[in-house]
């Protein structure tokens, strides 16, 4: 028997997959943007997108289509997921939008709940949408464990072991007792991202693994160990909106514009009532409704009310792609230079090794004397958006790309930890580059009859 008919095919129809898919992936602005996050964006050299690949992930272990559900945050992100995943069989009913402000753990309740309307027994597997795993007999394996553990009512996140330090120093870890059931283990604590000498000492160390992200349980079990929780967070909506009320009701008076006559109530189900139907006061309700949004819930404060909480370590490969290091380091590389290129558009390269090229459709890259950096040319919100930047310092992206979400960029040229660049023959209108923890690189720009964007970006200093 394989590790995919390890769990009993009767089971495996209770079983849900939940991939929550909003956010942005500031780190990777460039290649996605608020427009298109990165979870909708090409991962591999097969042009499939991030969200296809983590659905694709578990309709191999069995789970029916129509058991994954998808959790996103505003209209864009429903509109592409229903595009990617048509072809997978996943229905569009099955993408559940909500609030942007839930947090993780929040989208996994909310989700929790749609799927309770479904099928009141389910197990329900979370998973982000931008996570590379290669899903071998050894991931499908803990799977399947994490599954019977859930349904016998263990709360399970899935772990792995590792012996990559740098991914060490960059995730979280769930520390386990040595008392365990086989590969499901006692979760006692969680570190996050340790430093270089703790990453050494749990890379060492016989009780931890890396936490994916990954969770497995049933909605039971979900349910009746974070009522508490949820209740309080929900108390504390009531009492934005009862505040809100009282703020908006304060502001029409002042302006004249409400009747003193007329009172906003609130039942105890979070619902306004008695709507008002002057002008002014609709606007309070309406202001009301899309100021308060939803409560907020943190994965910490979730794990916490756990007290049984269990980890399934595993020996697949994982890796948080959240930054360009990480992406170059799972993607194909040309064996003559192993530089790794995604997006549908076109680059020629010389004397570059080491690199993660993105290339947007409808644009081209030039590149001379580039090494150990990521570039990525993409059309983001009108703009023709260029980063260009040094590995180690892929991190530092999030500020761009914070900086380009809110629109507070005053500038076509931005830099962060960088010297002596240079942008140069710039004939493209409404171009914006961004140099990363590099120096001495030059970037021109031109724009062919056939509307064709080149882009072309050498390093000044290069010695061949």
């Amino acid at each position: 028997m394989n590790a995919v008919d390890s769990v009993e095919k009767d089971l495996r129809s209770e079983v849900f997959v939940l991939i929550v898919a909003g956010g942005i992936g500031s780190r990777l602005i460039g290649i996605g943007s608020n427009d298109v996050p990165k979870q909708f964006t090409i991962c591999n050299e097969f042009g499939e997108t991030w969200i296809q690949v983590t659905a694709k992930r578990f309709l191999g272990f069995g789970i029916p289509a129509k058991n994954i559900v998808v959790i996103t945050t505003n209209d864009g992100q429903t509109k592409l997921a229903e595009e990617q995943l048509i072809g997978l069989g996943v229905f569009s009913s099955r993408i559940h939008q909500i609030a942007n402000n839930y947090d993780y753990a929040g989208a996994m309740i909310k989700g929790a709940e749609f799927i309770k309307r479904i099928n009141n027994d389910a197990i329900v597997i979370n998973t982000p949408a931008d996570q590379h795993i290669i899903a071998d007999e050894n991931f499908y394996r803990t799977i399947g464990r994490a599954i019977d553990a859930a349904a016998s009512g263990l709360p399970i996140l899935i772990g792995v072991r590792t012996t990559d330090l740098n991914l060490m120093k960059g995730c979280g870890h769930a520390i386990y007792s040595n008392t365990d059931l086989g590969e499901i283990k006692k979760v006692i604590g969680f570190i996050e991202k340790p430093n270089a000498e703790k990453a050494n000492e749990l890379l060492n160390s016989e009780n931890s693994a890396l936490n994916t992200g990954i969770n497995v349980w049933s909605l039971e079990t979900l349910f009746s160990q974070s009522k508490d929780i949820i209740s309080n967070k929900r108390k504390l909506d009531l009492e934005k909106v009862d505040q809100a009320i009282h703020r908006k009701e304060a502001e029409y008076v002042n302006r004249k514009e409400s009747r003193h006559d007329e009172i906003i109530s609130l039942d105890a189900n979070s619902k306004l009532t008695n709507y008002i139907t002057t002008e002014a006061t609709a606007k309070i309700t309406q202001d009301i409704l899309s100021e308060v949004k939803g409560w907020s819930l943190k994965t910490d404060e979730l794990m916490e009310v756990f007290d049984n909480l269990h980890v399934a370590v595993g020996s697949f490969v994982w890796e948080d792609c959240g930054t360009y290091s990480s992406l170059y380091k799972v993607l194909k590389k040309m064996p003559e230079d192993k530089n790794a290129k995604i997006g549908g558009g076109q680059y020629y390269s010389k004397y570059c090794k080491n690199n993660l090229f993105f290339v947007a459709e409808g644009y081209c890259l030039t590149t001379y004397g580039v090494s150990n950096s990521f570039i990525a040319i993409n059309s983001i919100a009108s703009k023709t958006v260029v980063v260009v930047g040094n590995m180690e310092y892929c991190q530092l992206v999030k500020e761009f790309g914070e900086k380009l979400g809110a629109g507070t960029l005053d500038s076509y040229s931005y830099s962060i930890e960088s010297k002596n660049n240079h942008l140069q023959r710039t004939m493209v209108e409404n171009l914006i580059v961004c140099f990363v923890g590099i120096d001495n690189h030059s970037v021109s720009s031109f724009k062919t009859p056939q509307n064709e964007i080149i882009i072309s970006i050498s390093n000044d200093i290069y010695d061949k």
